[in-house]
């Protein structure tokens, strides 16, 4: 009686056990969002903003600066041609109007428990390369292993994070995370992987710059190109995913078109003689001078105000070079920037001063910080400037003369307490006597007069900054070597601070390294540790507060000159080219355009 007492409480358990496994087993999902739940349900027919009945027509040309010799954008050799991406489908595809949330387009389904230790991808039947063969999951895990040894270190840091790859079966694969690395950001990462048929790229060294095309897998293959002067993406008919719901009402051209210029003056006129199709102005006067002849020529102009992040357009302090290294020193160049007068006389009042990284997105910290956001900063309490207990960064003002006194007066004490001062007019270091004297590297002759304007201001100092334009090949050479003092950058802005991708942009294990886009060599351990925080932030309130954080600690630490941005976008355009209403987030121009009927 005890033996078959205890074989049924066995069975009992064992069926408990499964029936509990099988609640708790993780369903498949067509979505993943960073937080919370992706907006669209499964089964949606197509995102809000798009026309999902545009004609699928036409030809679009558009213009660039610089040049291109390669056309890998995943290695740190060479300069990429631009929009490459569109031969590309990941396994997952971006919401371009969510903060951060992705649905399946290689990946039919997915699969993850809460803990986000794993992921499983459940690769759709019909996806495949342009060659002709199917997506399976050995493309998937060589396009792992081959990124993990060739590609660019941003990408090896993010791909370290997995512990074990495997393939469950030829539509199948799960990737198992490192839980001392892993985040609830890397499924999504992985995600967004760039993808490679085996059959082809096995035993090939990637990391050399090719112009042999890539095989594609998305919406557009490479026609033909010539390097440095233009390139031709054409639509491929029979694509494989082209009534995905992520796909319906967007890349609809036939063809598109890239012509490199090597200015953009020169970029104008070629606008303006009607060899390109569109063109997106930044520079407010000549938004206002420039483009009278658009009526005539059946040229449509535009003012839009956006809601998307401006980003951070700064000239970066390079603090590994022994001028920069000092805070104070950084601070001083900040405070005789003269924003009012440039944007009065060259732009017609139109620019908007940068305040922080995350300006225009509920990430701006505002006022003196509070609640959790309080809470976070006072964990550091001691290893932190003291500013960011105050009132939320505001740029230096130097719209009266008063006030420019003021600044100079204050930047030369900084100097001062720095170990610099002046002598005959020039600042120069007490104990060296080296003069104070710096680049500022560029790669377009639009950055000059702002430079050549901070230039000027610096004069009262005793400084003397030089400016040096650079093609585009060697500006980026430099800039992945960080060659330089200073040069213009742009962080490009975001709702949804990847984590990750903070790792590659200010974390101190990126300072050392080249071809990260650590620029300016920031070390300092408590970004580290926010990002960390950000990383493992279970709900967007969390997020919120640790960004806030962030950006009063970067911007404390003066590790860029913020410049300006524009709040509304000023698009010229042909008339025959249609666009949706919805300003997005991060959709650019050509994605959900078309050509009327």
């Amino acid at each position: 009686m005890f033996k078959i007492g205890s074989f049924l409480v066995g069975i009992f358990l064992l069926l408990f056990s499964f029936l509990s496994s099988a609640e708790s087993a993780p369903k498949k999902v067509h979505g993943i969002s960073m937080h919370g739940l992706p907006k669209y349900k499964g089964g949606f027919k197509h995102y809000d903003f798009v026309n999902p009945n545009a004609p699928k027509k036409g030809k679009i040309v558009l213009g660039e600066v610089g040049s291109f010799d390669s056309l890998n954008p995943w290695i740190l050799k060479g300069v990429a041609a631009k929009k490459i991406t569109l031969t590309r489908a990941t396994l997952l595809g971006r919401s371009p109007e969510e903060p951060f949330t992705m649905y399946g387009v290689v990946a039919e389904t997915l699969e993850f428990p809460e803990n986000r230790a794993w992921i499983i991808f459940n690769i759709r039947p019909e996806a495949r390369w342009d060659h002709g063969k199917t997506i399976t999951a050995d493309d998937i895990i060589f396009s792992y292993q081959t990124w993990l040894e060739q590609g660019q270190p941003f990408m090896k840091t993010y791909y370290r994070k997995v512990q074990k790859v495997e393939k469950l079966s030829d539509k199948r694969v799960k990737f198992t995370f490192d839980p001392e690395k892993s985040d609830r950001e890397v499924p999504l990462v992985m995600g967004m992987m760039p993808l490679l048929p085996k059959d082809v790229y096995e035993g090939k060294d990637l990391s050399k710059i090719s112009l042999k095309p890539l095989v594609s897998n998305g919406p557009y293959r490479i026609k033909s190109f010539e390097p440095g002067r233009f390139i031709v993406y054409e639509r491929i008919k029979d694509f494989w995913g082209k009534d995905l719901p992520t796909y319906k009402g967007r890349f609809n051209f036939d063809e598109i078109r890239l012509d490199y210029y090597l200015s953009e003056s020169i970029l104008f006129e070629a606008f303006k003689s009607g060899k390109i199709d569109m063109m997106e102005e930044e520079n407010p006067q000549k938004w206002k001078w420039n483009y009278a002849f658009a009526a005539s020529k059946k040229i449509k102009k535009e003012e839009v105000d956006h809601k998307r992040p401006v980003g951070m357009s700064s000239f970066v302090f390079n603090t590994r070079r022994e001028l920069f290294k000092d805070a104070r020193v950084r601070e001083a160049l900040t405070l005789v920037f003269d924003f009012e007068h440039l944007n009065d006389s060259l732009f017609y009042g139109m620019y908007t001063r940068t305040h922080g990284f995350f300006d225009n997105t509920e990430l701006v910290p505002h006022g003196k910080p509070t609640g959790q956001e309080l809470a976070i900063l006072n964990r550091y309490k001691k290893k932190v400037n003291p500013k960011v207990f105050e009132e939320s960064y505001q740029p230096p003002v130097n719209k009266t003369p008063a006030q420019k006194r003021a600044n100079v007066e204050r930047a030369l004490q900084l100097l001062k307490q720095a170990g610099w001062r002046l002598e005959k007019n020039k600042l120069v270091h007490e104990k060296t006597k080296t003069p104070f004297v710096f680049e500022i590297l560029l790669k377009s002759k639009e950055h000059e007069k702002v430079a050549l304007e901070f230039g000027r201001n610096l004069e009262p100092l005793g400084i003397k900054a030089s400016v040096r334009i650079v093609d585009e090949a060697q500006y980026e050479r430099r800039k992945i070597d960080f060659d330089f003092d200073m040069l213009y950058y742009l962080w490009v802005g975001t709702r949804s601070p990847a984590g990750n991708e903070l790792i590659n942009y200010i974390s101190s294990k990126a300072a050392d390294i080249q071809g990260s886009r650590n620029y300016p060599g920031i070390k300092d351990p408590v970004i580290d540790d926010l990002i960390q925080n950000m990383l493992q932030s279970k709900d967007r309130a969390v997020l919120v507060a640790n960004v806030k954080a962030l950006d009063r600690i970067l911007m404390s630490g003066n590790y860029v000159l913020p410049l300006f941005h524009l709040a509304k976008d000023m698009i010229a355009y042909k008339e025959r080219l249609a666009h949706p209403t919805l300003q997005l987030m991060m959709e650019s121009r050509i994605e959900s355009w078309w050509e009327k009927a």
